[in-house]
């Protein structure tokens, strides 16, 4: 069903007021209090007159605690209360106030949305999808770009890290993204290229798909599941730098892809159980 496009909300800012309290320190820069009497030593009948009596000791400082630094293991960003859902020409956001029409495919190619993934931590006026479009059989991996509330174009995967064309004439599956939880990564799953196996496909992200380093651009997973036919469904976090990721099977069986991101920023395969 096709929707008239709506105005995109209005940008809300959210400020934040931090009150930084300091504690007057005492010593000898600080005034006498008014109306105090002067303390005057007197003579010890067994010594000599002692000197002035030592000042109190000012308190020290209260050292300042840092703000607390990013991580590596960051919790992840809280769900967005909101949707991006795939509906043929168009894509659709989906939330509270309705169904706003977010971006629709021009009708030359007669391409069509198939699958469409919210990066985490993404807002209404700042957010990034990655979407699969098909037109005659053949996938694309494409992403959208909302920032201050202006819809950008919609921009195709550089050909390294697109769907490869080979596999996916055999994939009977829509090739579904889903995002790491940090959003550091998008993966999908394809058939693999020379063996009845599926393959879990990564990239890293740095203003869209790649980041220039090799440690976590484009790396890629055997996944033994028995079946080269295989879809993600979603991407949850575990214990520290772990999360899981879960794919189901031609035959309707759930699997559980257990990662780990390195300390270079790699993901790693640890191992893959029945869910």
């Amino acid at each position: 069903m096709r929707r008239s496009s709506t105005s995109w909300p209005a940008r809300t800012a959210i400020v934040g007021v931090l009150a930084l309290s300091f504690a007057a320190c005492g010593g000898s820069g600080t005034p006498d209090v008014a109306g105090e009497p002067a303390v005057t030593p007197t003579a010890s009948p067994d010594g000599p007159t002692p000197g002035p009596a030592a000042p109190s000791p000012s308190p020290a400082p209260s050292p300042t605690t840092p703000a607390a630094e990013p991580t590596e293991n960051a919790a992840p960003a809280e769900p967005a209360d909101f949707t991006v859902e795939p509906e043929g020409q168009e894509l659709a956001l989906v939330g509270p106030s309705g169904v706003e029409v977010l971006y629709t495919l021009p009708d030359e190619g007669e391409s069509v949305f198939r699958a469409a993934a919210l990066r985490p931590g993404s807002t209404r006026d700042d957010m990034v999808v990655v979407v699969v479009t098909s037109a005659e059989g053949m996938y694309d991996l494409r992403w959208l770009d909302v920032t201050d509330g202006e819809v950008g174009e919609l921009e195709v995967f550089p050909q390294e890290y697109n769907l490869p064309s080979d596999s996916m004439s055999r994939q009977e599956l829509v090739p579904v993204p889903v995002w790491s939880p940090d959003g550091r990564s998008v993966g999908w799953v394809v058939p693999a290229e020379d063996r009845d196996a599926a393959t879990l496909r990564t990239v890293g992200w740095s203003d869209g798909p790649g980041t220039g380093d090799p440690a976590d651009d484009n790396a890629a997973f055997d996944l033994e599941i028995g079946s080269s036919q295989a879809q993600a469904l979603h991407w949850t976090a575990g214990e520290g730098s772990r999360s899981v990721l879960q794919v189901m099977a031609a035959d309707g069986t759930v699997f559980d892809v257990h990662l780990e991101r390195q300390g270079d920023g790699a993901l790693a395969l640890l191992e893959v159980t029945p869910a």
